[in-house]
């Protein structure tokens, strides 16, 4: 009698099982691709701030140091979401390791020269920098997470084939 009952059960528990593991996993992955979402909006303000700071034509330096609070703050929030994606997830940690050239490169463009001293001048080749670090680092995160979706290359494929958007 026991066996007869196990055998009726035993699919529907497995298919339980198989379907809350499933959903758990896109439940994580979804949280994963919102924490990647947020480092991409965290990454575009601090650009926003980096390019106002660096192209302001100001001889005082004192309206420029709420702006560098404000940029020093964002430095520091997106390196803290950095290193709590690597701690989280394999896929995006391999992201991290890969692009550590160029978020080096964006802090250096966004903190470099002569941020917060005296002798402060303008310099728009710095946006031009940290924009172009920027675009690396997103797009390999845009890569990253179409990846961890289980869908590499899809967005490629459709723009070749020029349905990019369905």
């Amino acid at each position: 009698m026991f066996r007869q009952v196990w055998l009726v059960l035993s699919p529907f528990l497995v298919a339980f099982f198989v379907l809350y593991g499933n959903s758990w996993l896109q439940r994580r992955l979804a949280r994963r691709i919102r924490d990647a979402d947020e480092l991409k909006r965290r990454l575009y303000d601090l650009l926003e701030l980096t390019s106002e700071y660096w192209t302001a034509h100001t001889s005082a330096t004192s309206p420029n140091s709420a702006l560098e609070a404000r940029i020093l703050a964002s430095k520091s929030i997106v390196a803290m979401e950095c290193s709590e994606m690597a701690r989280h997830s394999k896929r995006l940690k391999a992201w991290l390791l890969a692009t550590e050239p160029h978020r080096a490169d964006f802090m250096d463009a966004v903190t470099g020269g002569s941020f917060q001293q005296k002798s402060w001048s303008p310099d728009p080749q710095r946006v031009t920098r940290a924009a172009t670090a920027i675009q690396q680092v997103v797009s390999a995160l845009n890569r990253a997470c179409e990846e961890a979706r289980g869908r590499p290359g899809l967005r490629r494929e459709r723009i070749q084939r020029g349905s990019a958007y369905r």
